[in-house]
This record gives structure tokens, C-alpha cells and sequence, in this order.
């Protein structure tokens, strides 16, 4: 009976969990493909709406964190204690999860209403005149508030990639000891959350000088701002891969010290991460600008994902050798285990498929041709 009933919580809890993840994987989703804020006033009134409208259907599924949690309870009380263990670790996740999830909320809440005040002052520019940079003479920015106004984004966010430079040339500590080796993967995990926090300042900067350069008349004007564009995007790239450099580092560190849930769990992470942001149902058309801008983003994700590549081999590999000498892994981990195998291959289709994608816009939008909405 007792067998019978640990079943039955155990499907439970599993069915629990996957409704609770696919949810999970679908806000996300709706969240990091949301279009930066604007700075057309209409649009951007739009998009806070919009974006009520998610806030609004996140705080109605906190009953789904919460049914998840009893499930998970139950399935404690009556399961093993290495399965408890499991259990835990998961719940754990999902919580995280949950919580990153209304925190990035929360911060496109602020991004939003600072882009109204911006799209307000936007306005007001338009109508005083335009003078300074030289700019044609339909722009809808005024270049006097606007130049400044770029210079000090770019200044701060080149700041910032300095310094996450200097972090990052910190040598890792030789050491054997998991618990120090989770605790500087939780700092770097901590690192990489503000990192992408940055991705919209980033983003949004790259498409400001894009357009200020596209608007701009005088040819010095032009090199300048390509010579601003190209180094903030070298930098990034160089940030964003050394970053994912470090955790693959710390990953296989973990690997070899026997650590093989907690190596898991992080590759583990970052598919359940990349592999939304890789749907046929992802826009690919739009203008030269936009259709430029999404493969950039694919470009970052294609570059993370070639690095990964040498952590999952990593990882099935130890699990091998690992396995070879005795290791019996539980039910949850051959779980994870395949379905590790399985969303890798899946996201691995998917990047080749939407670069294709990407690259037949890019070829329609420089010929001219019309790109259909998506």
C-alpha cells in the first residue's frame, strides 16, 4: 500500500511540476521577448497596458507555485530521504524561478514608466526645433537633449562593462570543496542575473545610435557613431562570453569532485532559458533596424550555446565514468538526465532553424522586399 501511495504522490507531484514549468516557460517567454520599451508616447502607453495585463495573470498562477509545494510536501512525508533531498532541490528551483520571474516583472514595470517620462520629453523635443548633430530634417528627436542624452547611456553603460571586466579577470580559487565551489557559483550566478538585467540598456542603446546615425547628415557624425556602436557591441560580446566561460569552468569543477546534480541543474537552467527564445512562433521580419537587432540577440544565444557544448559533453561524460564506477543514479536524476539529452538536441535544431530564418529576412528586408508581419 504504502508502494501504491508513493506512486500515485509521485505522479501527482510530477504532473504538478511540469503544468507549473510550462507555465513558467510561457511568462518567461512573453517577459524576455517583450519589445523594449519605446519612446513613442502612444506606444509605450500601449505597452504599460500590455504589461498590466501580465502582472495582472502572474499574481492569478501563484496557485500554481502553491499546489506545487503541497504535492511536493505530501510525496516528502512518505518518500525516501534521497528522493526528499530531490524534492526539495526542485521545489527550490521553482521558486526561484518564480521569484526572478516577478522581480524582472517588477523592473519592466520601472523600465516602462521611466520611458514614458523619457517618451514625454521626447515629445516636448520634437516640437522646440532641431539643431546641433546634424540630423534630416523629419527626425522626431531633437538632437541637442538627444546627443547628450545618448552619451551619458553609452558612458554608463561602458562604465559598467569595464568593471564587469575587471570582475571577471579575477582568477578562481584551486579548490576541492563543493560547498566553496557552490558558493562561488552562486556569486557568479548572481553576477550573470545582473548582466542580463542589462541586456535591455544594452539593446536599446545599440538601436539609439543606430537610429541617431541613420538620422545624421555630416560624415563625421556617421564614423563616430559607428565607432561607438562597434565598441560597446565588442565589449558586450566579450563580457557576455567570458561570463559564460566562468560558469562553464565552475560547472566542470563541480564535475570533478562528484558534484553531478548541482553541474546538472546549471546547464540544466540555462536550456530551460534559451530554449523559448528560440520558437517558430519568434518574430524574424520587421525593418532593417529590427530584423538587425534579432540577429544580433541570436548571435549572443549562438555564441553561449557553442560554449555550452563543451559543458554537456562534460557532463555525459562523468556521468559515464561515473556510473562505471558504481554510481546509481535515482529516478529524478535518469529523469533529468534524459530530458536533458533531449532539450539540448531540441534547442541545437532550433538555433540552426531560426538563423536560417533570420538570415532569409535579412536578405527580404535588403532587397527591398516586404517582410510579412509576424
Amino acid at each position: 500500500v504504502r508502494l501504491e501511495q508513493v506512486v500515485v504522490l509521485a505522479m501527482s507531484f510530477q504532473a504538478s511540476l511540469q503544468m507549473c514549468i510550462n507555465w513558467l516557460i510561457q511568462a518567461e517567454q512573453a517577459l524576455n521577448m517583450a519589445p523594449p520599451p519605446s519612446l513613442i508616447l502612444d506606444t509605450i502607453l500601449l505597452q504599460i497596458d500590455q504589461h498590466q495585463e501580465f502582472m495582472t495573470a502572474l499574481d492569478s498562477h501563484r496557485d500554481l507555485v502553491e499546489a506545487l509545494e503541497s504535492a511536493g510536501a505530501r510525496l516528502g512525508s512518505v518518500g525516501l530521504e534521497q528522493d526528499v533531498v530531490l524534492v526539495r532541490s526542485l521545489l527550490l528551483r521553482v521558486q526561484a524561478r518564480w521569484d526572478q520571474l516577478v522581480q524582472s516583472s517588477l523592473e519592466r514595470e520601472q523600465r516602462l514608466e521611466k520611458a514614458r517620462t523619457t517618451a514625454e520629453q521626447v515629445r516636448a523635443w520634437g516640437a522646440t526645433g532641431r539643431s546641433g548633430l546634424g540630423l534630416r530634417r523629419h527626425s522626431t528627436l531633437h538632437s541637442s537633449h538627444c546627443v547628450p542624452q545618448f552619451k551619458g547611456v553609452w558612458l554608463d553603460l561602458w562604465e559598467w562593462l569595464q568593471e564587469a571586466d575587471g570582475k571577471l579577470d579575477v582568477d578562481l580559487e584551486t579548490t576541492d570543496d563543493p560547498e566553496k565551489i557552490n558558493s562561488l557559483l552562486a556569486e557568479h550566478k548572481e553576477f550573470q542575473k545582473v548582466l542580463r538585467s542589462k541586456r535591455p540598456v544594452f539593446y536599446t542603446t545599440v538601436r539609439f545610435c543606430r537610429t541617431i546615425r541613420e538620422q545624421a547628415t555630416l560624415p563625421a557624425d556617421t564614423l563616430k557613431l559607428g565607432n561607438l556602436l562597434g565598441k560597446i557591441r565588442d565589449k558586450w560580446d566579450c563580457i557576455c562570453g567570458r561570463s559564460v566561460d566562468r560558469q562553464r569552468l565552475l560547472e566542470e569543477v563541480l564535475l570533478q569532485v562528484g558534484q553531478v546534480a548541482a553541474a546538472l541543474h546549471g546547464v540544466f537552467d540555462w536550456l530551460l532559458g534559451a530554449e523559448p527564445q528560440l520558437g517558430e512562433e519568434q518574430p524574424v521580419h520587421g525593418d532593417l533596424g529590427l530584423v538587425a537587432h534579432l540577429v544580433d540577440s541570436h548571435k549572443v544565444l549562438q555564441q553561449e550555446l557553442s560554449k555550452r557544448a563543451a559543458s554537456v559533453e562534460a557532463l555525459k561524460r562523468s556521468t559515464a565514468e561515473l556510473m562505471d564506477k558504481g554510481w546509481s543514479p535515482s529516478i529524478w536524476e535518469k529523469m533529468e538526465l534524459e530530458e536533458l539529452s533531449r532539450r539540448w538536441d531540441s534547442v541545437c535544431v532550433l538555433s540552426v532553424n531560426r538563423q536560417l530564418r533570420l538570415q532569409q529576412a535579412l536578405k527580404q528586408v535588403r532587397g527591398g522586399a516586404k517582410c510579412p508581419d509576424d
